[in-house]
């Protein structure tokens, strides 16, 4: 069953739901960008990879931290 708000994004600064554009547009002109999810919420992850891969096609160099990763996975 899909959770009502599963594909919605959280604007914390502006207090706010936004779309996956006005998303894009402030990741990719941030310094600084902190996503979190649901461990078990494989929407969440895929809202993470989506993120990543916009700096990979924009071929803008980022700094990446995971955190729950094992060694070997890295």
């Amino acid at each position: 069953v899909k959770h009502p708000l599963e594909g919605k994004v959280w604007s914390v600064s502006e207090k706010r739901l936004i779309d996956v554009e006005e998303l894009k547009a402030q990741v990719l002109k941030s310094d600084y960008v902190a996503v979190g999810e649901t461990h078990d919420t494989i929407a969440h992850h895929r809202i993470q990879a989506k993120i990543l891969n916009w700096f990979v096609i924009e071929e803008k160099t980022i700094n990446t931290v995971f955190e729950m990763l094992l060694e070997k996975q890295v």
